[in-house]
């Protein structure tokens, strides 16, 4: 629609990146202009000749406000640790030893349960494969980044977390339990991992009913 293109326009002469305040932007400016059509136009888009500009941002703003308030005070605790040997690694996944910078791949993640209710824990696993070159002497840091998101907006973030790890198979471990107020619908753990200029990066869904 002409109007949703005027929008993004607009967002991207601020320099305004794609990403959740783009679109809670987009959002609010698109609703603004489309009050100001005739009731036919605005009905033809889905909404409501009674609802005025304002009234519509707060709610906007209160039902964000609220996402984030429900998770305040869930911390993100990890560990990491190894479950194949380096040799082991290698065959299962089909890459060869490392020569002249760190190999890092995550190779797969999922959540356990994927669906669940408030007042419930679910546990993120991630699989991760590690190669060092000879240069390395054996163990390099990595460092681990975390953030759970919804809708685009992120609830948590961890802090950056280094870790001195050797070559081989790793299994990352996150549990997270649902605050009794949280708001229904899918939300999307991110994993980042860097270590020698190389970072792999993998998400997870889970669902909360």
């Amino acid at each position: 629609m002409e109007v949703f293109k005027f929008a993004d326009q607009w967002l991207e002469s601020l320099g305004i990146g794609v990403n959740f305040p783009r679109l809670l932007a987009s959002l609010i400016l698109s609703i603004s202009l489309l009050t100001g059509c005739s009731r036919q136009q605005f009905e033809e888009f889905g909404g409501s000749a009674g609802a005025t500009f304002g009234e519509i941002a707060n709610d906007l703003s209160a039902g964000f406000s609220a996402a984030i308030t429900s998770w305040e005070g869930v911390r993100l605790a990890q560990k990491s640790s190894r479950v194949r040997a380096p040799r082991v690694d290698q065959r299962l996944y089909g890459y060869r030893p490392a020569t002249n910078q760190v190999y890092l791949k995550l190779n797969k993640g999922y959540a356990s349960p994927k669906t669940l209710s408030p007042r419930q824990q679910t546990t993120i696993y991630n699989d991760y494969s590690l190669s060092l070159p000879p240069s390395s002497g054996g163990q390099v840091e990595v460092t681990y980044e975390w953030k759970l998101r919804k809708r685009g907006q992120v609830l948590i973030r961890s802090k950056p977390v280094v870790l001195l790890k050797k070559a081989g198979g790793y299994r990352a471990i996150q549990r997270i339990k649902i605050p009794k107020n949280a708001e229904s619908g899918s939300y999307i753990y991110e994993i980042k991992l860097s270590s020698g200029g190389v970072a792999a990066v993998n998400k997870v869904v889970f669902v909360v009913k």
